[in-house]
Order: structure tokens, then C-alpha cells, then sequence
């Protein structure tokens, strides 16, 4: 291919070259493909990301900043270059040179990602702290919100060769499709200034965040529509519909129980929790790393009964160790506390925390109750 600098202004067929060389780039770079052929101003021999220290910080201060306004300014290049009053080559090269730092940008983003990935699994191989913990929720972030990019440049790469502005075309960008871009692009905007604020937050923040978006999500789901569901499904081929009503109940109630806990830990103004220090927030985490797996067997007690699985007494135990564990963390804690440092929020999250309890054991042995009543084959043990 011809260097850019040979593209001339006077031949009216280079903005057909213009055109189909910003589709080729944006093309190459949803595709995750190298565009280091169309470079003009980089220097070849300083490798991409170079003078950055390979840590989370250029992430929040660099990387981020400049893939947001890079995505804006991509937009106005693209898609509102009829509006701008620049000549087609400069329009042409500032729109190149946006791309091509956008590369770049994500090259270095992935190359982030690939160290974060090295330290989660060397981090799962000891015992797990909250910075490892943190770096494992960043990479699933930067995972996330690099599909939402590359889906956002597969809609520019099919938006892009109807659009008016280096050439005439037969077919243009409807008002419908003017809106997709637009949303498109201002979602993806959003969420990387989410990502950016959300890199600021400490790191039992992030703890809490990754809880409610987790665990009391997942909770949440299996009250509204998992257990409900299988609930149908066992009324439809059991006959004893009270009891498997009755057990349907318990699991819901369990669940619900639960959820309610979580989301108390969650709460940003839970001055009790967050005042506890970082090893009490580590173990925190500890206790409730397997909650959602754990709370996936309620979803089990209805298909042991629905289809008459092995009957297994007190299904719900890894729920109770998971709770039992998380108010030794608290307990300890505040029982540390109650001799020099008095404190209301704490003494009240504690009475409230022991109350809990005693109710989600109260609905757990019932749960164990209804379940092995309602149970075919609970008699054979």
C-alpha cells in the first residue's frame, strides 16, 4: 500500500481511499487485528506502553481517560464529519491518528489484563488477600468492558461505509440507525467513566460492590424466578402439594434471609463494617466466597424431590457454615471493641446481626424439616 503522505488532494478518487482505508482500520481493530501499517506520526521503535509502569494506576489515569475521549472524538470524526469545516485530508488523518491511538490504547489495556491474569493465578494459588481480590475483579471489569467496545466498533465497521464523508453513497445512515450510534457510543462512554470512578473506590468498597452485584444479585434471582419455577414444575408431577409447597417456602425464606444479610454488608453507610480493618474485611471475604455456590443446592432440594434423587439429610449445611462463619468474623470483632472503643453503630449492627441469625437457623431447620417430609424417598435412610 502507498505511504499516506502520497494521498494528494487533488484526486478527487482518494477520498474513496480515505473511506475505505478508516473502514479497514476500524474493521482491524474490532477484529483485534494489528493497524500498525497505517501509523504516521509513531515512532516504530518505541514499543507500545514503554514508559508506563505495568501496574492498575495507568489504568485509571491514562488508559481509561483517553479510550473515552478517544470514543468521542471517533464519533464526531465518523458519523458528524459533514458538520466540521476541516479539508477531507486533515479531517482524514485526524480520524486515522484517533484510531490508531485507540489501537494502542487497548494493546496496553490487554497487556494489563495479561499481567492482572498472571497475579489472579498465582494469588489462587496462597491465601487469597483483598488486593488479589481486587485484581481479580478488575480483569473481569476490563474484560467487560472490552466486549463492550469491540461491540461498539462491529457497529461503527457497519455503519461506517453508508455514511457521507469522504464520498456519495446510494444508501445513508436512517434516523434509527443515527440513534444506535449515538447510544451506543455514550453507553460505552458511560461505562468506562463507571470503571474510572469505580478503580477509586477502597478496596472493602469493591468488596461490597462485588457482593451486591454477585451474591445478592444471584440471591435475588433464585427468590423472584429460579425457586419459583421449579416450584411449578414439582406442582405439575407431585401430589403432595402442600408439602412441596411447604418446602418451596422454606427455600424462599432461606433465600430471602440471606439476601437481607448480604445487602446489609453491602450498604455503603454500614459504618460498623467499614470501620473494621483490613484483616476482618479479608476474612469477610473468606467466609462468603462460597455463598453462591453454596446457595445453588436450595435449587438441588427441589430436584432431589421433583425427580426422586437420593435423599440426603440437611442439604443446606454449607448455607449455615457460610453464615456461621461470617458472624464469628463479627463477633470477634465486636466483642474486641466493646471495652475501649464503645460505639452505637456497632453495638446496633451486632444486636441486629445476632437477631438475624437466630432467624436464619429457625428457617433453615425448617427447611430441613419440610424438605425431608416432602421428600419420596426420605424413609429409605
Amino acid at each position: 500500500m502507498k505511504g499516506i503522505e502520497e494521498l494528494t488532494l487533488d484526486q478527487p478518487k482518494n477520498l474513496d481511499r480515505y473511506h475505505t482505508i478508516l473502514a479497514d482500520v476500524i474493521w482491524s481493530l474490532r477484529a483485534g487485528g494489528a493497524t500498525e501499517r497505517y501509523a504516521i506520526d509513531f515512532d516504530p521503535n518505541k514499543p507500545p506502553g514503554s514508559e508506563l509502569e505495568l501496574s492498575v494506576e495507568p489504568l485509571k489515569t491514562l488508559h481509561l481517560p483517553t479510550l473515552k475521549e478517544n470514543i468521542l472524538r471517533l464519533y464526531d470524526l465518523l458519523f458528524c464529519a459533514p458538520d466540521r469545516a476541516d479539508e477531507p485530508f486533515d479531517q482524514f488523518q485526524l480520524a486515522l491518528n484517533t484510531l490508531l491511538d485507540t489501537g494502542k490504547t487497548l494493546d496496553e489495556i490487554d497487556t494489563l489484563k495479561s499481567s492482572l491474569s498472571k497475579s489472579r493465578s498465582a494469588a489462587e494459588k496462597d491465601a487469597q488477600d483483598l488486593t488479589a481480590f481486587r485484581n481479580q475483579v478488575t480483569h473481569q471489569k476490563i474484560s467487560c468492558m472490552r466486549k463492550e467496545v469491540k461491540d461498539l466498533l462491529a457497529t461503527y465497521t457497519e455503519l461506517f461505509p453508508v455514511c457521507e464523508i469522504f464520498k456519495r453513497v446510494d444508501r445513508k445512515v436512517s434516523e434509527s440507525q443515527e440513534m444506535r450510534l449515538y447510544k451506543a457510543t455514550h453507553s460505552t462512554r458511560d461505562g468506562i467513566q463507571k470503571m474510572i470512578d469505580w478503580m477509586d473506590l477502597p478496596d472493602f468498597r469493591v468488596l461490597q460492590h462485588t457482593w451486591q452485584s454477585t451474591i445478592v444479585h444471584e440471591l435475588q434471582n433464585a427468590a423472584l424466578e429460579t425457586l419459583p419455577e421449579s416450584y411449578r414444575k414439582l406442582k405439575r408431577v407431585n401430589t403432595n402439594h402442600a408439602l412441596v409447597e411447604q418446602a418451596c417456602s422454606d427455600c424462599i425464606l432461606v433465600v430471602k434471609l440471606l439476601k437481607i444479610f448480604m445487602s446489609k454488608l453491602s450498604r455503603a453507610d454500614n459504618e460498623a463494617v467499614l470501620q473494621m480493618p483490613p484483616d476482618r474485611h479479608l476474612a469477610l471475604l473468606r467466609a462468603t466466597s462460597t455463598i453462591n455456590k453454596d446457595s445453588s443446592s436450595l435449587t438441588i432440594i427441589l430436584d432431589r424431590i421433583l425427580y426422586g434423587l437420593d435423599y440426603r439429610p440437611n442439604p443446606a449445611a454449607p448455607l449455615a457454615r457460610d453464615a456461621a462463619q461470617a458472624m464469628e468474623v463479627l463477633n470477634e470483632y465486636f466483642d474486641l471493641q466493646q471495652g475501649s472503643h464503645p460505639r452505637l453503630d456497632r453495638r446496633e449492627f451486632q444486636d441486629w446481626s445476632t437477631h438475624w441469625h437466630k432467624l436464619f437457623v429457625i428457617a433453615l431447620e425448617r427447611l430441613h424439616d419440610s424438605y425431608e417430609f416432602a421428600h419420596p424417598r426420605s424413609g429409605e435412610t
